[in-house]
């Protein structure tokens, strides 16, 4: 436990009591499987017993200054938290059906098939921006041997991510360059965009789940792109770059490799 957390459990009168009893907390930290660990995520956020105090809380916390919201920023709170909701029903939705049936389902596909299916649905969601996608020629007849749907999701995850990081922040003429590089039996997909980039003190957990730096979305998009790339025997990584690149990339298996 950090000295941090330590102060803060002391402010408690009584926790006060239990840790002078007790003692120092000896409990390490346990590394979980990845499905492990989002399902025990999900299902802590959804029987948290104080959860309808820390959706009005947060609620609240929009308005800091009214004493409640409008009737008319109340529907729209309520308008965005209906379209979180059913996004995040769809979510949970997919990881269960991936959890409850069990295997992969591999087959070897051109790679540049999945990144133009990605591309066209983000396309969709985001309608409206003028971000330009810039797709490497050496993605074309990179033949994998992977789960189609799920690195799809992958891919959709990550380009969203970056329209996404380029929109809130405004950055003027927006890109997302899609990249491939072959190493030895892989094959290294990458997504760079010119936002802002992940604040060095956020790197080390946005693989976390229901962690984000963004204003809206529950912080599962990128532990679900975690599980799925491990799933699959690659593995998926941040990189800082200078001049306004940041990248994302995970790797797949080649297909005869």
């Amino acid at each position: 436990m950090t000295p941090e957390a330590l102060r803060h459990l002391r402010r408690d009168p009584v926790l006060k009591r239990v840790i002078r009893e007790v003692g120092p907390c000896t409990l390490e930290p346990v590394r979980r499987e990845p499905y492990e660990a989002l399902v025990r995520a999900i299902a802590h956020q959804q029987v948290h017993g104080r959860a309808a105090e820390a959706i009005l809380g947060r609620f609240l916390a929009l308005y800091p200054d009214a004493p409640f919201p409008a009737p008319a920023q109340v529907l729209e709170s309520l308008l965005k938290a209906e379209a979180q909701g059913v996004r995040a029903a769809e979510t949970v939705q997919q990881l269960h059906d991936f959890l409850r049936y069990g295997e992969l389902s591999m087959s070897e596909f051109d790679v540049a098939d999945a990144v133009g299916e990605a591309v066209a649905l983000v396309r969709v969601a985001k309608r409206g921006s003028d971000i330009n996608v810039r797709v490497g020629p050496e993605i074309a007849g990179c033949i994998v041997s992977a789960d189609r749907v799920q690195t799809t999701q992958i891919l959709v995850n990550l380009i969203t991510n970056a329209f996404e990081a380029i929109m809130e922040q405004n950055v003027p003429a927006g890109i997302v360059e899609i990249t491939a590089a072959r190493r030895g039996g892989n094959v290294e997909i990458s997504i760079v965009d010119n936002g802002t980039g992940v604040p060095q003190e956020d790197r080390d957990r946005i693989f976390d789940s229901f962690f984000t730096t963004k204003t809206e979305g529950m912080g599962l998009g990128l532990a679900i792109c975690r599980s799925l790339a491990e799933a699959q025997g690659g593995r998926i990584w941040y990189e800082h770059g200078a001049a306004g690149r940041h990248r994302f990339a995970f790797t797949l298996n080649l297909a005869g490799g």
